[in-house]
């Protein structure tokens, strides 16, 4: 099952170090890739860098270059045209969307240039 909406803002971590996820409000049904990208372009928008979400011993290791590409893209475009979307959405989600939609692409064009 996937999140597809992840972000920092979205674990509650215990003392003894292990993480829940929260704001689970829409399981769905993808590739674990699409979390693992999505986290990362959270930790970017953060100001970290987003191939953390990559390191580790982690569930989200051993990806393939080009299919975090290619998630990226579809993230980015997804973000940008949501964030062009303003009527009645709160100005708060609007630049979220936007923020996200920039840090996909500059994350990409990191990883391709």
């Amino acid at each position: 099952v996937s999140h597809e909406d992840l972000r920092r803002d979205q674990f509650l971590l215990e003392d003894d170090g292990n993480a829940t996820v929260i704001d689970w409000a829409f399981v769905t049904r993808t590739p674990r890739i699409v979390d693992a990208t999505s986290f990362g372009v959270g930790l970017a928008v953060s100001g970290l860098d987003p191939q953390l979400a990559f390191e580790g011993s982690g569930p989200w290791r051993s990806y393939d270059a080009q299919d975090i590409n290619a998630v990226l893209a579809s993230l980015a475009g997804y973000f940008f045209r949501a964030a062009r979307i303003s009527r009645g959405k709160p100005p708060s989600l609007v630049a979220a969307q936007q923020a996200q939609a920039t840090a996909a692409a500059v994350w990409l064009d990191d990883r391709i240039s």
